[in-house]
C-alpha cells in the first residue's frame, strides 16, 4: 500500500508498482490495490503528454500526439470502469451481510440508485473497512482529477489541429469532487474514541489529499472542508496527525 501511495503522490511508478504481481487476491482490499497499481504509470504518461504537446510543430507528429492522448484516455477509462465494478461488488457484499443478519434476501439486481454508495456503509463494517474506503476515494480523487485534465487538454489540441473531431467522453461520475467530499464528511470517524494512534497514520493520505483539493479549487471555507479541519483539531489523535502534516508543510500551506 505504501508503494502505491508513493506512486500516486509522486505521479510516477516505482519498483513495486512496476512489478506484475501474480499473487492470490484474498479480499476486496487486495483487489483494489491490484486495480490501482497501473495508475502511477498512467499519471506519469498524462504529464508526459502535456509536456510533449507544447513542442510539436510537424503535422504528422500532431496526429501521433492526438492518437497517444486518445489511447491514454481509453486506457484510463478501463481502470475507471474496473474501479466502478469493484465499488459495486463491495456494496453488494455489504448488503448481503446486512440482509443475512436481518434475515432478508439480498437484492441481486438492484440499480445503482438502490445500492446507494460506499458513503452509506463505510462506517458500518469496522475501522479496516473504513480506512480502505477512504483510501479508495483518495485514489479516485487523484486519478479522476488528472484524467479530467488530460481529456480537456486533448480536446483543446484537437480543436486546434483537427477541428470537428472530439476526444473520448468521460462519464459524469469520473470527477474528483465527490471522492473529496466523501473523505471530508467522514473524516471525523478517524478520530473517534477507540481508533487510537492507528488513525493518526491512516488519516494522513486521505485528509492531506482532500485538503489540497479544497485549497486548489478555492474552497477552503466550504462547510465540508471546515468540518474536516475541525475533526482533527479537536481530537488527541487528530492533533498528532495535524502536527505531522504541519511538519511536511501541508496544513501550513493550506492555511496560508
Amino acid at each position: 500500500m505504501t508503494a502505491i501511495i508513493q506512486g500516486l503522490t509522486s505521479r510516477q511508478p516505482n519498483i513495486f508498482t512496476k512489478l506484475q504481481w501474480d499473487i492470490p487476491k484474498l479480499n476486496m482490499r487486495d483487489e483494489l490495490y491490484a486495480l490501482i497499481n497501473p495508475v502511477p504509470q498512467l499519471l506519469q504518461d498524462f504529464d508526459g503528454f502535456q509536456k510533449n504537446g507544447a513542442a510539436i510543430e510537424d503535422g504528422l507528429d500532431r496526429r501521433r500526439h492526438i492518437n497517444q492522448g486518445i489511447t491514454l484516455v481509453q486506457k484510463a477509462l478501463e481502470v475507471c470502469y474496473a474501479l466502478e465494478g469493484w465499488e459495486i461488488e463491495v456494496l453488494m457484499l455489504c448488503y448481503e451481510k446486512q440482509n443475512s443478519t436481518a434475515g432478508t434476501e439480498s437484492p441481486q439486481s438492484a440499480s445503482s440508485q438502490e445500492r446507494g454508495s460506499l458513503y452509506d456503509v463505510c462506517r458500518l463494517h469496522g475501522y479496516g473497512f473504513f480506512s480502505t474506503c477512504t483510501q479508495y476515494w483518495t485514489m479516485c480523487n487523484i486519478f479522476y482529477g488528472s484524467l479530467r485534465k488530460l481529456q480537456s487538454q486533448l480536446q483543446t489540441a484537437m480543436d486546434v489541429w483537427i477541428p470537428g473531431e472530439t476526444a473520448p467522453s468521460l462519464p459524469d461520475w469520473v470527477s474528483p469532487e465527490l471522492p473529496a467530499l466523501n473523505v471530508a464528511q467522514v473524516a471525523r470517524h478517524f478520530f473517534e474514541p477507540g481508533m487510537g494512534l492507528w488513525a493518526a497514520h491512516a488519516a494522513v493520505f486521505p485528509v492531506s489529499t482532500a485538503l489540497r483539493y479544497f485549497a486548489t479549487t478555492g474552497r477552503k471555507d466550504s462547510p465540508a472542508c471546515r468540518s474536516m479541519i475541525e475533526a482533527f483539531t479537536h481530537s488527541k489523535t487528530g492533533i498528532i496527525m495535524r502536527d505531522f502534516l504541519n511538519a511536511i508543510g501541508v496544513v501550513q500551506e493550506f492555511e496560508g
